[in-house]
C-alpha cells in the first residue's frame, strides 16, 4: 500500500482549496436550454436587431432548403419568417446575417444559377428574401467565387466577405457587394501560397480587414492574412503548421487592437487551439490548446464580453458533444463552463451572440427532436460563493490527513 508524504498532501489539499476559492466554477443556473428546434435544423449564429434575434437554418422549411427565423428573448418560441426555395433562389443559408440600415444581408451555400450559392437580403416584416446575385465560380472559373460560408462585414456601406472555392485557382476569393449600386466585385483569388479555402469572415482594425484561410500557406494548414480595400492582393501574415494550430474555421475578433481566433485542429493534443495575432507581428501566439476534456474542435468565433472571451467547441467535454468555455487574456488556459450532453444540445458550432451580458447560442443537433437547441448563458450572474462543503474540505484535508496518507491514489 502506497504511503503519502504528509507535507505534500497538505500542500496539495490547501492548493486545491485555494484554486477552488480563487477560480469559481460556472453556476448551473447560468445556462438555460430555452427550446428544442423541431421544424428546421442546422441553425447558425444570431443577429440582434433592436432586441429581436434573427437567424437562419441550413435545413427545413417548405422546400427543406433552409429557413430564416426570429426569436424574442423571453418568448419561449421561434417564428419562421421565410423558407428558402432552393434553386435558383438559394438553399442552405450560411453563417449569420449582417444588418445594414435595417436590412439584413446573408449568403446561401447552395442554390443559385450554378447551385454554388447566392447573396440575399431580408427586410424585417417581409414574407420572402430578395436574391441579389448568384455565385458562378466553378463552371465559370474566376467569375465571382463559389460556396460562400462566411459572414459579411460592412465597411463604409460596402459588404466584404470570402468564398470557400471558385476564383482563378478554385481555392476561394474575396468579394465585395455595394447595396447602393447593386454591384458585386471579385477582388482577388487565393492560390495556395497566399492561403486557400477561406471559410471565415473578416475582422476590421483601422480600416484593414483581417481573415484566415483553412488551407494553404507554408505548411498547407492555413493562414492569417490581411486585405486593405482597394489593394490588388492579400498580405499573408502567418502560417499554421500543426503545433500552433490547423485549419482555422472561425473569424477573428479584435479586442484592443489584438486579434483572437481558434483553429479546429492542431495544438498539443490535436484538438485545436486558441491563438492571438498582433498586427505587425511575424506569427501567431498559441494561448491555449484544446485537449478533449476541456473541449475539442472549436468552429465558432469568439465573443468578447467585458474583456472575457467566450466560445464553443463542437466536440469534447465529458460527453463528447461539445462545450462552452471562456478565456481571459493573459491566462494559461480556458475554463470549461458548460458541457453538452445531447438533451441540452449537441455540437454547438455557431458563434455566441451577446445581448446585455447574456449569451444566446444554438446547438447544431440534439434536444428533444435531434434538430438542435436554442440556449442562453448569463455572464452577469454573480460568482458562486463557496459552499460549506468546500470549507469543510480544509478541515477534512488537515484533520483527516492521517487517514488520507493510507489510501491508494485514485
Amino acid at each position: 500500500m502506497k504511503r503519502f508524504d504528509f507535507g505534500l498532501i497538505a500542500s496539495v489539499a490547501l492548493g486545491a482549496l485555494a484554486m477552488a476559492l480563487a477560480i469559481p466554477a460556472a453556476r448551473a443556473d447560468q445556462f438555460t436550454t430555452l427550446l428544442s428546434f423541431t421544424d428546421f435544423s442546422g441553425a447558425n449564429a444570431f443577429t440582434d436587431v433592436n432586441g429581436t434575434l434573427y437567424d437562419t437554418a441550413e435545413f427545413g422549411g417548405s422546400a427543406n432548403a433552409g429557413t430564416l427565423f426570429s426569436y424574442t428573448p423571453g418568448s419561449g418560441s421561434v417564428q419562421t419568417l421565410v423558407s428558402f426555395p432552393g434553386r435558383p433562389n438559394g438553399a442552405a443559408p450560411a453563417d449569420h446575417l449582417t444588418e445594414v440600415n435595417g436590412t439584413l444581408y446573408g449568403t446561401t451555400y447552395n442554390g443559385g444559377i450554378e447551385t454554388v450559392g447566392t447573396m440575399f437580403s431580408y427586410t424585417p416584416g417581409a414574407s420572402s428574401v430578395q436574391t441579389l446575385f448568384s455565385f458562378v465560380g466553378i463552371n465559370f472559373t474566376g467569375v465571382n467565387g463559389a460556396l460562400p460560408e462566411a459572414r459579411l462585414i460592412d465597411i463604409n456601406g460596402t459588404l466584404y466577405s470570402t468564398t470557400a472555392e471558385g476564383g482563378s485557382a478554385n481555392l476561394g476569393t474575396v468579394f465585395s457587394y455595394t447595396p447602393s449600386s447593386g454591384s458585386v466585385q471579385t477582388l482577388l483569388s487565393f492560390t495556395g501560397p497566399n492561403g486557400a479555402l477561406p471559410a471565415a469572415g473578416f475582422a476590421a482594425v483601422n480600416g484593414t480587414l483581417y481573415g484566415t484561410t483553412q488551407g494553404g500557406g507554408s505548411a498547407g494548414d492555413g493562414t492569417v492574412f490581411s486585405y486593405t480595400p482597394g489593394a490588388s492582393g492579400v498580405q499573408t501574415l502567418a502560417s499554421f503548421t500543426g503545433a500552433n494550430g490547423i485549419s482555422p474555421l472561425a473569424r477573428l475578433i479584435a479586442v484592443n487592437g489584438t486579434l483572437y481566433g481558434t483553429t479546429q485542429g492542431g495544438g498539443s493534443a490535436g484538438d485545436g487551439t486558441l491563438f492571438s495575432y498582433t498586427p505587425g507581428a511575424s506569427g501567431v501566439q498559441t494561448l491555449a490548446s484544446f485537449t478533449g476534456a476541456n473541449g475539442a474542435n472549436p468552429y465558432a468565433a469568439l465573443t468578447d464580453v467585458n474583456g472575457t472571451l467566450y466560445g464553443a467547441t463542437g466536440f469534447g467535454g465529458s460527453a463528447g458533444d461539445g462545450t462552452l468555455f471562456s478565456y481571459t487574456p493573459g491566462a494559461s488556459g480556458v475554463q470549461t463552463l458548460v458541457t453538452f450532453t445531447g438533451a441540452n444540445g449537441t455540437n454547438p458550432v455557431a458563434t455566441l451572440t451577446d445581448v446585455n451580458g447574456t449569451l444566446y447560442g444554438v446547438a447544431y443537433s440534439g434536444g428533444s427532436a435531434g434538430d438542435g437547441t436554442l440556449f442562453s448563458y448569463d455572464t452577469n450572474a454573480p460568482a458562486p460563493v463557496p459552499e460549506p462543503a468546500s470549507l469543510a474540505l480544509l478541515g477534512a484535508g488537515v484533520v483527516g490527513l492521517g487517514v488520507a496518507r493510507r489510501r491508494r491514489r485514485g
